[in-house]
């Protein structure tokens, strides 16, 4: 009984309209409004990940291409939203540093020691946060090509995008991202 359709992003509608193609409903794209976040300076060459252990957002991804990257640069992957693992030594070795939920204090400073973010995602994210976030602090991305991240970082310099799932294009990027000056 709706009288249009609204989606966040242009991918999200095709993906509805590509399963739903008989509804004959007026449908519109309506992007959130951007976050009013401001640029921090980099005070690190690390690297952050706020996705958490789950396997769609991508961190068995991440952590494949990272074990194939971690002793060839000093830097350290700060990952997020990791409660449970936070004790784990295997990744403490292999410079990974766990957190839980931050607040937004923990948060701001985390952030102050990456130059670039991480979003392995392998699934079709309509409009992802992090993304945003990433680019309006003024960091590096390195993104899969999935969801809506196309439509947000089309055209943007400091952006390195990845094939879903594929921890070899994920490990050149990575590779590229840290052998570079901030």
């Amino acid at each position: 009984f709706a009288d249009a359709l609204i989606f966040v992003s242009k991918a999200q509608k095709n993906l509805f309209l590509k399963h739903f193609s008989d509804l004959f409903i007026p449908s519109y794209v309506i992007y959130n409004p951007l976050p009013e976040l401001y640029y921090m300076p980099i005070e690190g060459d690390n690297l952050g990940y706020f996705g958490g252990p789950s396997p769609l957002k991508g961190f068995s991804v991440l952590l494949k291409a990272w074990l194939k990257v971690c002793r060839k640069h000093r830097a350290r992957v700060y990952a997020t939203k990791m409660e449970g693992l936070t004790s784990l030594k295997s990744l403490k070795r292999i410079k990974m540093l766990l957190y839980g939920k931050l607040d937004e204090s923990s948060y701001e400073d985390v952030y102050r020691k990456i130059k670039a973010v991480v979003f392995p995602s392998i699934w079709q994210e309509p409009l992802p946060y992090v993304v945003s976030e990433a680019l309006l602090r003024g960091r590096l991305l390195v993104a899969s090509c999935v969801g809506g991240v196309p439509e947000i970082v089309e055209g943007l310099k400091g952006v390195f995008m990845v094939e879903p799932n594929d921890a070899n294009s994920l490990t050149d990027a990575l590779d590229r991202v840290l052998s570079m000056d901030r």
